[in-house]
């Protein structure tokens, strides 16, 4: 025989029960979301700039001066007096990767960004007389090493295999890059403008490259490790009235499979 009027205080108070355990569980589960993403934005939130910092981070020197390290974003400061006035090479030695940012003349209180590196992909400074400085942008520790650059500077054509560096310091700006392999092949041009990418492809390459006018450049040439048959060969641009000049010699770059050959 059935109840009328509605349904029977076992089934009311079994639906009150299912609606607070609906409610409770609908919460946890808000409340998880919500933990997510503060997680989230906290573990994306961009590395911390130094120079906006109440108390700038200093890198620390080792005893030789030839590698500095921090735990995170930190400044850098160097003395030319230590490089000869010469191109200056930074590779991560220690870290995933970091952004270094130079001193604005213009505008002190924001750096410019250079580049960012990586344990295959180095930096390449130009330091003026006296003192510079180096701002490091990281989210975790890391070690780099200075050097100055072993190559003679690119006066006219040079090729080879493997990744290569090239530094120069004359009037031209622009080049021919030819690339003979199946490979992948990078370019990027360092001024005391910034670092930019100017030529990734995959396979054979005949193009020309340019970059902003100055008296200090460093051509980095970068091929996969991998690619130990493709040949590469740069031209420089001949100005109006240049003469033909002897060939130069690359520096392998840090990834370089083998030496640059002429």
């Amino acid at each position: 025989m059935s109840l009328a009027g509605g349904a029977s205080p076992l089934a009311g108070q079994r639906i009150r029960s299912f609606s607070v355990v609906t409610w409770v569980l609908g919460s946890l589960v808000f409340v998880v979301i919500g933990l997510g993403s503060l997680i989230g934005a906290w573990l994306s939130a961009p590395a911390p700039r130094p120079w906006q910092l109440e108390e700038t981070p200093l890198a620390v020197k080792s005893a030789d001066g030839q590698s500095w390290s921090a735990n995170g974003s930190a400044l850098m400061e160097l003395d030319d007096a230590d490089f000869a006035g010469r191109p200056v090479e930074l590779s991560l030695t220690s870290g995933s990767g970091i952004s270094i940012y130079l001193d604005d003349p213009d505008e002190p209180d924001r750096p410019d960004y250079l580049s960012y590196v990586t344990s295959r992909t180095p930096a390449f400074l130009f330091p003026d007389s006296g003192s510079f400085r180096v701002w490091i942008v990281a989210d975790g520790p890391w070690a780099v090493s200075l050097s100055t650059l072993d190559s003679e500077p690119l006066v006219d054509v040079a090729s080879g295999k493997g990744s290569a560096y090239f530094y120069y310091d004359g009037p031209s700006s622009g080049a021919r890059v030819e690339y003979r392999g199946d490979g992948y092949i990078s370019v990027s041009v360092t001024t005391r403008f910034g670092t930019e990418s100017v030529l990734n492809e995959f396979g054979a390459v005949d193009r020309r490259i340019g970059w902003n006018p100055d008296d200090k450049v460093v051509i980095f040439i970068e091929l996969a490790k991998s690619d130990v048959e493709g040949a590469w060969k740069i031209d420089l641009e001949e100005l109006a009235g240049g003469e033909a000049t002897p060939n130069s010699s690359p520096s392998p770059g840090p990834s370089a499979s083998s030496e640059g050959e002429q």
